[in-house]
């Protein structure tokens, strides 16, 4: 209040001379102060939250203008933005600029808005069209699915919500308006009063947009029964019954663009259970289930009626309705809000919200929006308004449909529709209650609206007309008698094209006199330069027969290309083996029709070279293999180099030249060394011709874009070559099952460990941890380790041994490649005691089979555990089991010498630290998110910040007197929180689900002690901090990191792949150039934008799309995953012939396994297989 003493000071105006600031002209200006800052009411935990794209920033500047106004500048409340893609920074200045409040921008995770793997695309996509050949809004739209689940299900679930630790919410959609000061606290009105939702309007939902979504919801109440709420508001959704089971939905739902919420409920059991149930049933794309239904429907049963607020006094709109408060001495004469509940379109709105004219009963919500209007404007003419109705209503729906049922009767005679209400004025007029719930649109008892059954008279006849029409047309047409000659003509017609020809003149009559919705469907014309421009152009793509290269530039383009001219080259060379034409000319003429590549000049001299030349470039090659192996041995003192040789290139035997031999280096079995990848292009010419030489600079850019592209195209040949493995799909599968499994073995490896963690660091039990490393100064290697006890422990070899536990452990012996994780948990699950099975990594030479490791509970008869379990068959393969009593190896890993520097020290605490906090928030909002919202013991350890402890405990520590040993100490404590809670080792950056599986890849990291406090920092150390500091950054921000390790941007793939069929005819005019049939047609389809045609593409021509894209499109958010993990498997850089053959199908030559070279510290290739005794 310091800020603001004037207000309490000061008295009279002089008063405020002193408070004055003078400004940059001179004057003096009075104090300034913001509400927010002077309001001291405690706030709720709340936020705004909203769903917003990045183009959408004008009406979201303009909604937050109108809140910021109207409600937010005297309460401050933050922003929460969530998107799917990433904000621009154009956006987050934009909204920035709105408030000062603070703002979170959140994305929208990839899982979360995606088809789950339950769902068959194919038969959404024929539902859609279906929907949107009916006209039913929204009904052919993709996007506007997802978001509906989305907000159904996982809003809620973004990780901002649980950082910014919210409990309320208040949903605002871009362009909406407030109409009415609000100067009390909604969020603390709906803590104060137990109120779990609020909502400004109600409406009715298309009733073909959701057939089967009270099925579906009375199924799991059936199931669930103890989920209904005591006070219910079911006669809010239901007007026939008082029971679920026998009830008929109303379609009534809260409008949910507008809410506010408790997030404590959409977390709760209930609706977790409702949602999951819902959305494996696939309304959600197989119909149009909207967020707006399901809410109601959830809040309505789950919540009783008292939990339950309508925020009558906050005018709201929403394009194309509204909500006005109707009480004018309270609200309008006091000048809090700006409508007026009698003005004509405030009116027809609120008509409309209640009765919309659509769906099964849209004749009668015609007649009942009609009185609406003549009950509640008190200026216009009750004429006026149903002579102007269709009109509005066409703008407020944009419905084709509403213009054809303006057009439905002959230009002289007065609509259908029109002559239905004047015959059923009467029947209103005689019933009072009809009349009241009409007028108003509510009905007696609270969140109930009319019973539809005192309105059968009047619904009847026009059921009557609708069931003898037919076609999409008079699903919202009503037939004229014109038209039901003609149909009833042409019953007896014997074919559809008589049908066709028999079509009613009125029909006819609409379809040339519909206005305006004819720009997708019609070729605009164009000047006649432009056409035959456009012509030209269209023919020269349809002769082109092959795609750009920009256009398909991913790892698989050269792969397919090389396959096919590799086929080309020997289908050549067998014609001239067969011909017995071994001439110059003919070498010449194959070498001219081969790859670009290989240039005709190039191919004449390669025939004309002499034997003599042909053995001088043999003796080349031998003496630099020599060469090569001369180095190594003396680098390793004479003994056998573990260096391999220089790679021969295969076609060197085969071929008379070295440019007939010319091979792509990507598609080679091993990546050339820096020096190797030299001779090979200077030999051929390469990159600037012969004659030119590159500069060194020059020389290494090229290697290292050679190394990138040979890592990324191997990466993707292994993962072509195991994406349908079980093991492959079990780590990195992007569907919902595959998702769930490994959140419940992390859940499962990780519960008990934090809080045990804990109490040993507050016990003091954690002071001694040490992750160095002490060697002898004997000639004998001796290794020295202090456990986390501060004991010391030796070893004479870096192999450990590790210790069994044959009272709580079965070993599985083999658990085949090709077999579901599931169906071994399934199996030992049927033994009581059983807790999880820790797989180990898959090995290479067994054929990527993988071992076991079963955890059973403490007092599990182990051997009764064997004989009730093994020998189970699952197909073909049969289960072996074996008691764990030997023990095991794993080596130590030993980190380089500079990181035991202070400025390493400090790098790898600030990386532990993001590590830790990045855990520990999925610990709250994924793994333990149910036990978040219960709160007792489980909250006591998730709700604790370990890296806040750990500085404490170190604060508190005695013998810490310098910066490096302070900041050892702290990252020591933060490595073993990681290995002991969340099994991972910092320094290989490897996340595992269970403490067996850590032991046995990486038992033990410490960092090397430099000699004599001499740090001397080199190359390999360079290397090994370069490469763990990549994976680290991998591992906390994959979306920035992933296009530096070879990630698909499936976005801007989809971008090259669409490019050449999309033509600009002008601004604002885009045409789909996709060719369709067998003949020269094009689909011709006109859009504004190009991001349209896109879409059109994905939805229309996804088999084309997907044909050109190939198994890149297919598998970019796979592939995505995969890379996503730093320790993933790799093929190596040498062909490894004891593993299992390549499928020709998915293994492109140059993706064979490799092993990569030693270095000088061990640990360096950190993916290398580990060492492991499973010898039982």
């Amino acid at each position: 209040m310091s800020d603001y003493r004037f207000m309490s000071q000061a008295s009279t105006v002089e008063d405020l001379r002193k408070y004055a600031v003078r400004g940059d002209d001179g004057n003096l200006y009075p104090p300034e102060f913001y509400p927010n800052e002077i309001n001291q009411a405690p706030r709720a935990k709340a936020a705004f939250i909203s769903l917003v794209r990045n183009r959408e920033l004008d009406d979201m500047k303009a909604s937050m203008r109108d809140v910021e106004d109207r409600f937010n500048r005297k309460f401050g409340y933050p922003w929460v933005f969530l998107n799917d893609k990433p904000f621009t920074e154009e956006f987050k200045q934009g909204v920035k600029k709105m408030t000062r409040s603070p703002v979170y921008f959140g994305l929208v995770p990839k899982e979360h808005w995606s088809y789950p793997d339950w769902i068959d695309q194919d038969k959404a996509a024929k539902k859609r069209k279906q929907m949107e050949e009916k006209q039913i809004i929204y009904g052919g739209s993709e996007s506007y699915r997802h978001m509906c689940r989305y907000q159904s299900g996982f809003f809620w679930r973004h990780p901002l919500t649980y950082e910014l630790g919210l409990e309320y919410y208040w949903r605002v959609e871009p362009g909406i308006r407030i109409y009415c000061d609000i100067d009390y606290d909604p969020f603390v009105f709906m803590q104060l009063n137990n109120k779990a939702y609020g909502f400004t309007m109600s409406l009715h939902e298309y009733p073909l947009t959701i057939p089967t979504l009270w099925d579906q919801t009375k199924m799991f109440v059936k199931s669930h029964p103890e989920y209904l709420a005591k006070d219910n508001a079911l006669r809010f959704i239901v007007d026939n019954s008082n029971t679920v089971e026998m009830s008929i939905y109303n379609m009534c739902h809260f409008w949910s663009n507008f809410e506010i919420g408790d997030l404590r409920f959409w977390r709760g059991k209930q609706y977790l259970d409702y949602f999951n149930y819902l959305d494996k049933a696939g309304g959600f794309f197989y119909e149009r289930w909207g967020d707006a239904p399901v809410h109601s429907i959830a809040a309505s049963l789950f919540l009783n009626r008292s939990q339950i607020h309508h925020f009558e006094d906050i005018g709201y709109r929403h394009i194309p309705w509204a909500h006005c408060p109707a009480n004018r001495a309270k609200y309008h004469d006091t000048g809090k809000c700006l409508c007026d509940p009698s003005e004509h379109d405030v009116a027809l709105l609120r008509a409309i919200s209640v009765f919309r004219p659509v769906g099964e009963h849209r004749h009668f919500h015609m007649v009942s929006i009609l009185h609406a209007l003549d009950g509640a404007s008190e200026t216009q003419q009750a004429d006026e308004a149903s002579a102007s109705l269709w009109m509005r209503l066409n703008n407020y729906y944009d419905l084709r449909g509403l213009d054809e049922l303006e057009e439905g009767s002959d230009d002289e005679e007065e609509p259908v529709w029109l002559r239905n209400y004047e015959q059923h004025t009467q029947f209103l007029r005689d019933h009072e209650k009809a009349r009241t719930r009409v007028l108003h649109g509510i009905d007696e008892e609270e969140f109930a609206l009319h019973p539809m059954y005192l309105y059968e008279p009047i619904i009847v006849p026009r059921r009557a007309e609708e069931a003898e029409s037919d076609g999409a047309q008079t699903q919202v047409v009503p037939p004229s008698q014109e038209d039901e000659v003609a149909e009833t003509n042409a019953e007896d017609a014997d074919s559809e094209s008589e049908k066709e020809e028999r079509a009613p003149r009125s029909a006819q009559r609409r379809t040339v006199r519909k206005r305006g919705h004819t720009e997708e469907d019609t070729t605009p014309d164009l000047p006649k330069d432009e056409s035959s421009q456009s012509s030209a152009r269209a023919t020269k793509r349809r002769r082109g027969s092959k795609v750009d290269d920009d256009v398909l530039d991913t790892p698989t383009r050269s792969i397919t290309t090389r396959r096919q001219q590799k086929q080309l080259d020997d289908d050549e060379k067998k014609r001239e083996t067969e011909d017995g034409s071994d001439t110059a000319a003919d070498g010449a003429s194959a070498s001219a029709s081969r790859s670009t590549r290989t240039t005709p000049a190039r191919g004449a001299r390669s025939a004309s070279r002499s034997p003599s030349a042909r053995d001088a470039e043999r003796a080349i090659a031998a003496h630099l293999d020599s060469r090569i192996t001369a180095m190594a041995r003396r680098e390793h003192g004479g003994a056998d180099s573990p260096v391999r040789k220089r790679p021969r290139f295969r076609e060197w035997d085969a071929h008379d030249s070295l440019e007939e031999a010319y091979q792509d280096p990507l598609s080679m079995d091993t990546r050339l060394s820096f020096w190797d990848y030299q001779h090979f292009m200077r030999r051929h010419g390469l990159p600037h011709g012969r004659g030119m030489s590159p500069t060194p600079e020059e020389w290494s850019a090229l290697y290292q874009q050679y190394k990138t592209d040979f890592q990324r195209q191997s990466l993707w040949s292994f993962f072509l070559r195991h994406q349908s493995d079980e093991w492959f799909k079990e780590k990195y599968a992007i569907q919902a099952p595959y998702v769930e499994a490994r959140r419940q073995r992390r859940r499962a490896g990780r519960m008990g460990h934090k809080a045990a963690w804990l109490r040993e660091l507050e016990s003091g039990a954690l002071d001694k941890v040490c992750w160095d490393l002490q060697e002898s100064g004997s000639s004998a290697p001796m290794y020295t380790v202090t456990n986390r006890l501060g004991n010391e422990e030796h070893f004479d070899t870096d192999q450990l041994s590790l210790a069994p536990d044959p009272e709580r452990q079965l070993l599985v012996r083999v658990w085949p490649a090709d077999r579901p994780r599931s169906e071994l948990e399934d199996h030992l699950r049927t033994y009581a005691g059983f807790q999880y099975v820790a797989m180990l990594e898959p090995i290479v030479q067994r054929r990527w089979n993988r071992a076991g490791i079963a955890v059973f509970e403490p007092g599990t008869d182990m051997r009764d555990a064997i004989r009730q379990l093994d020998g189970h068959a699952f197909g073909d393969f049969v289960l072996h089991l074996a008691l764990l009593d030997r023990p095991s190896s794993s080596r130590i890993r030993i980190a380089p010498v500079s990181t035991n520097t202070l400025a390493r020290l400090s790098h790898d605490l600030a990386f532990s630290r993001q590590m830790i906090e990045k855990l520990e928030e999925e610990d709250r909002t994924t793994l333990f998110a149910d036990e978040c919202l219960i709160g007792g013991d489980a909250w006591a350890w998730l709700d604790v910040h370990a890296c806040e402890r750990i500085e404490a405990r170190c604060a508190a520590m005695q013998g810490i007197n310098t910066m490096q040993e302070r900041a050892k100490k702290q990252l020591d404590l933060h490595i073993d929180l990681l290995r002991r809670v969340y099994h991972t080792d910092y320094y290989l950056c490897l996340q595992c689900d269970f403490p067996e599986e850590l032991e046995r890849r990486s038992a033990c990291h410490v960092r090397r002690q430099p000699v004599d406090g001499a740090v001397d920092g080199t190359h390999e150390d360079e290397y090994w901090t370069s490469y763990l500091d990549a994976k680290l950054r991998l591992w906390l921000t994959p979306a920035e990191a992933l296009p530096d390790h070879g990630g698909i941007d499936r976005d801007a793939l989809e971008e090259r792949l669409t490019r050449d069929w999309i033509c600009e005819l002008e601004p604002g005019k885009v045409r789909c150039c996709v060719r369709t049939g067998q003949g020269s047609d094009e689909c011709g389809k006109l859009f504004k934008a190009h991001g349209f045609v896109r879409k059109h593409i994905r939805r229309r021509h996804l088999d084309l799309l997907e044909e050109r894209g190939g198994d890149t499109y297919a598998f970019a958010a796979y592939f995505n995953s995969y890379l996503c993990d730093p320790m993933r498997w790799a093929p190596s850089w040498r062909k490894d012939e004891t593993s299992e053959p390549r499928p020709a199908r998915e293994a492109p030559s140059r993706a064979a396994n490799r092993t990569p070279p030693r270095r000088g510290y061990r640990d360096l290739d950190g993916a290398q297989p580990d060492t492991m005794d499973l010898s039982y």
